[in-house]
């Protein structure tokens, strides 16, 4: 749909054109996104506020946030293996204690349970422009922080306490300067929280929208 997208808002302007050349039929409810894609949607919801009327933001960080800048060797090795396995899943996703890790083995009998109609695997070149992206987004700007405030749709933050890609201090920033934001946190767990509790972050995710249909 959209060319290598270097940069987070390449991406949302690409994304806002297409959804006008469509002609996208009505404002949708809310926008959910993870890590990069939620991203995009908190420059939607800064630039382009009409378009949403609520977001939520899982395991993702604001622009110029903390130690967003790139990762580490260890972790970089797993998350840039051009194969990865389910011990690269365990270690970038879910929280090094045993519960936290068989919720992984769960998740990874789930997700290849589905043997027909499976969504196409990213490129190579799709995984290294969103890095590229990602690292330009987080070069280290605690000003970045005040346009947040500019965000004035209800908001929904959500991450693990122990997330190693986009760290959990993010969820707090992002929390503290949206002006309509509710922070939850999940324990023992890491960015892949909403893959080890799929069912509660399901039913927050549910309270957290039906809430506008009890204030209309």
């Amino acid at each position: 749909m959209f060319p290598y997208c270097i940069t987070i808002l390449f991406l949302v302007i690409s994304g806002y054109r297409y959804l006008k050349k469509t002609g996208f039929p009505k404002i949708p409810r809310f926008m959910l996104g993870s890590v990069y894609t939620a991203i995009a949607i908190m420059l939607v919801g800064t630039i382009r506020p009409h378009l949403v009327r609520r977001l939520i933001l899982a395991g993702t960080g604001p622009q110029g946030g903390r130690d967003m800048h790139g990762w580490n060797n260890e972790i970089n090795n797993h998350a840039y293996k051009d194969v990865q396995g389910a011990e690269d899943i365990f270690y970038l996703f879910f929280a090094p204690t045993t519960t936290s890790q068989h919720k992984g083995l769960e998740f990874v009998g789930r997700i290849f349970t589905r043997s027909e109609d499976r969504d196409e695997m990213p490129s190579l070149q799709v995984r290294d422009a969103q890095a590229k992206a990602i690292i330009d987004w987080g070069i280290p700007d605690l000003s970045k922080l005040a346009r947040l405030a500019g965000i004035r749709q209800p908001t929904l933050v959500a991450n693990g306490n122990h997330d190693i890609m986009v760290p959990t201090v993010n969820s707090y920033l992002l929390a503290g300067h949206i002006p309509n934001a509710e922070l939850m946190i999940y324990p023992d767990a890491n960015h892949g929280f909403l893959f080890q509790y799929p069912r509660e972050f399901a039913e927050k995710v549910n309270a957290f929208l039906n809430e506008e249909a009890s204030n209309a």
